[in-house]
């Protein structure tokens, strides 16, 4: 598998993520280590107060009655099916 200084980062917001993701009540989710099996994801928001709050997966995402799976693991995504745009 190829790796790519992309694949290898974390997923953990950086000095310039604190400063753009200011809309309030917006999510903002990081997905970090593509090259991974099971990628890390950082959840968070943006409050009216002016703060970021880290959240869990399973309070944004909720699966409904027709959903089997529920977000206590992360869905596989191959490594190839990921594209990085910029």
């Amino acid at each position: 598998m190829r790796n790519s200084f992309a694949s290898l980062l974390l997923a953990r917001p950086s000095s310039i993520d604190d400063q753009s993701e200011r809309v309030p009540s917006m999510y903002y989710v990081i997905v970090g280590e593509t090259d991974k099996e099971r990628p890390t994801v950082f959840v968070r928001t943006f409050t009216p107060s002016g703060i970021h709050i880290e959240k869990r997966l399973e309070d944004v995402f909720i699966a409904d009655d027709f959903c089997d799976e529920r977000f206590e693991t992360l869905p596989y995504f191959r490594a190839n099916w990921i594209e990085i745009v910029r």
